[in-house]
């Protein structure tokens, strides 16, 4: 969230090579079976109103 609160575009080309640091976030994602992700902050008048996310998944839906 600090990177979307900074207007920052985060892509992860592989989920799989995540840095330490980033250890609890690459464990959600693999816990999705997600193996990359674009998320894109969204403005609304000039502030971040959210973000949109698009995930790559290895899973079948269950």
């Amino acid at each position: 969230m600090d990177k979307i609160n900074r207007e920052e575009i985060i892509y992860i080309k592989d989920v799989s090579s995540m840095p330490g640091e980033a250890a609890a976030e690459k464990e959600i994602l693999e816990m999705q079976d997600i193996t990359s992700l674009l998320v894109l902050p969204v403005h609304i008048s000039g502030k971040i109103a959210g973000f949109i996310g698009l995930d790559n998944v290895t899973a079948a839906i269950k």
